[in-house]
C-alpha cells in the first residue's frame, strides 16, 4: 500500500490570487521528487486558457464535473529507509471554502438533492468569480500604485481583464472610467 497510496500524508496550501499557485509549485518542484507529473483539476466547463496554462507549466489536465479545482502534486520522501508519497493540494482560500462546504454535504453519500447539487453549482460559479475579482484588484492595485508610468500594453491587458469580469456591461463600463481617471493621474 506504501508505494500505492499517494496521500498517506498530506498537505493542503491555501492562497489569496490564483497566480499563486505557479510559485509555489516551484518551490516543490525545486525541494521533493515528484512522483508524477502535478494534476490540475478544473471545472469542467472552464475555458481552454485555463487548461493551457496548467497543461503548458507541466500539469496534467483533469476536468470535474462538479466544479472541482485545485492543483496536486505527489511528492516522495524518505527519512529513514522506507519511501512514501505524500500529496501537496494547491487551492485558493475561496476554493478552499466551496469545497469544504460541497464536501460535508455533496461527498459523504452522494445523494444530495437536484436542487442542493444545483445550489453547489452557484456556489461554485460565484467562488470561481471570486477567486478572478481578486486577482484583478490585485493587479490594478500593482499597476496603481508601484508604477509612475504605465505603459500602454499593461493598460490593455488590465482593460481586456476588466471586460472577462463577470460583471454587467454597466459595471464594467464604470469601472473602466474610474480606471482611466486614475491611471492619467499626474502622480
Amino acid at each position: 500500500y506504501v508505494d500505492w497510496i499517494n496521500d498517506l500524508a498530506g498537505v493542503r496550501v491555501l492562497y489569496l490570487y490564483k497566480a499563486s499557485w505557479q510559485v509555489i509549485g516551484q518551490f516543490i518542484k525545486d525541494r521533493w521528487e515528484l512522483k508524477r507529473p502535478p494534476i490540475a483539476y478544473i471545472g469542467a466547463g472552464e475555458a481552454d486558457f485555463v487548461a493551457d496554462e496548467f497543461a503548458a507549466a507541466g500539469c496534467d489536465i483533469r476536468r470535474h464535473d462538479h466544479g472541482y479545482r485545485a492543483v496536486h502534486f505527489v511528492i516522495r520522501t524518505q527519512p529513514n529507509r522506507q519511501r512514501y508519497f505524500g500529496e501537496i493540494e494547491l487551492r485558493t482560500l475561496f476554493e478552499e471554502g466551496w469545497r469544504e462546504i460541497d464536501h460535508t454535504i455533496r461527498y459523504p453519500d452522494q445523494s444530495c438533492s437536484a436542487t442542493v447539487r444545483e445550489l453547489l453549482t452557484i456556489l461554485n460559479r460565484l467562488t470561481s468569480q471570486s477567486d478572478q475579482l481578486a486577482s484583478f484588484i490585485r493587479v490594478v492595485f500593482n499597476l496603481i500604485y508601484t508604477s509612475n508610468q504605465i505603459p500602454e500594453e499593461e493598460r490593455s491587458k488590465l482593460f481586456a481583464q476588466l471586460q472577462a469580469l463577470p460583471i454587467s456591461q454597466t459595471e464594467k463600463r464604470r469601472l473602466q472610467e474610474q480606471i482611466q481617471r486614475i491611471l492619467t493621474k499626474v502622480w
